[in-house]
């Protein structure tokens, strides 16, 4: 894999494209994902999670693994209500990382993104949490322009 500045660099010029070639809100996403996903070389697991029931609960839209295994997220309200925070979330469980990152539309908590991988493939670092953070701002800025 390249560098890790250049990696961040080549996604950005995806997601903008992604952008550029999306013909919805719900094609829009799956384009970011897929853009991520193809220049990560299928090292990350990505999730996108939409809420429900006033945004108290979460259900899987969409997901891209390499070996088309999925393992269920448990989150519980205490965990919805962390991100109600607007702040992305590093969580560490043995060989894993996983960033959880929410997607507001004006106030309400509308996407939860998440991105999942193994400490020996690629390890998260403050670069890649203000490359997310920049991320759900860019996906928020840009997602209204489909509603």
């Amino acid at each position: 894999m390249m560098k890790k500045s250049e990696l961040l660099d080549q996604l950005r010029l995806e997601v903008g494209l992604a952008f550029d070639y999306a013909s919805s809100e719900t094609d829009f996403f799956k384009k970011v994902l897929q853009a991520i996903y193809r220049v990560t070389e299928k090292c990350f697991k990505l999730s996108l999670y939409i809420t429900y029931n006033d945004g108290l609960d979460m259900k899987l839209l969409y997901h891209l693994s390499s070996n088309d295994e999925y393992n269920k997220q448990v989150f519980g309200f205490g965990f919805i209500s962390l991100c109600y925070l607007r702040a992305t979330i590093l969580i560490n469980v043995k060989d894993n990382q996983m960033i959880f990152a929410p997607i507001f539309s004006n106030t309400q908590l509308k996407y939860v993104l998440g991105i999942r991988t193994m400490n020996e493939q690629y390890s998260f670092s403050t670069q890649d949490i203000e490359f997310i953070d920049e991320l759900i701002r860019f996906i928020e800025a840009k997602q209204q322009t489909f509603e």
